[in-house]
Formats: structure tokens, sequence, C-alpha cells
């Protein structure tokens, strides 16, 4: 799983990590955090099996996953070798894109300053 909040810039790395630990077993007894990691700002967790990801992500997405009074965005992320990773994202989570910005002085009527 990959988790993002922007409470991580504010937050003790081990502060957060129990806060999603907590929020796994207080959504089922039975989810294990096998290993975690942070990497770009974001953390990466490993559950015991397929099944406890899918399910904490469901939790996340229906009650949400708040870390230090932020929301925070949790996707399943499967490994496809030893440096690719793909993310899939539960519908209403996160934005499948970002929205291009127009780029100002490059448009009609520009005399090709900006």
């Amino acid at each position: 799983l990959r988790i993002s909040c922007a409470a991580f810039e504010s937050v003790a790395l081990q502060e957060a990590e129990a806060e999603v630990a907590k929020a796994a077993k207080a959504a089922s007894a039975s989810l294990r955090i096998e290993a975690a990691r942070w990497h770009s700002g974001s953390l990466y967790i490993a559950m015991a099996n397929d099944e406890d990801a899918k399910h904490f992500v469901a939790m996340a997405a229906g009650e949400g996953l708040e870390i230090a009074g932020e929301m925070a965005s949790v996707e399943l992320a499967t490994s496809c070798g030893e440096s690719k990773s793909t993310l899939q994202r539960m519908p209403g989570l996160r934005p499948q894109g970002h929205a291009k910005r127009p780029r100002f002085g490059r448009g009609r009527g520009s005399r090709g300053r900006g």
C-alpha cells in the first residue's frame, strides 16, 4: 500500500507509522503490517496478504484515514519486478490526473514573451 498525507511533512515518521498501525488494528484485529518504508514523502507498507491490503484500502475509502488531523490517501501498490511498481487507485480517493494549466504568454496575441 502507498499512503500519502500532508501531515507527513510535520509529523515524526514513527508517529505516522504508529497511527497507520493503529488504524489497521481498528479496522480488523487480524490485519498485520509486515513491513514499512518511506520513499519520496509517502509511506509504503506491506500487509500479510492481498486480502488484508484490499480490506485496509476499503476501510480508508469508506471511513477515511486521518493522520495528525489530515486526511490520508491510500492506494494499492503491487510489485512488478525489482524497481517497478504500479499503483491501483480506488475510485473517489484521488483524482486520476491533474488538469493542465494554461501557459500564459504563449497563446494568441503573444509577442514571444514569457
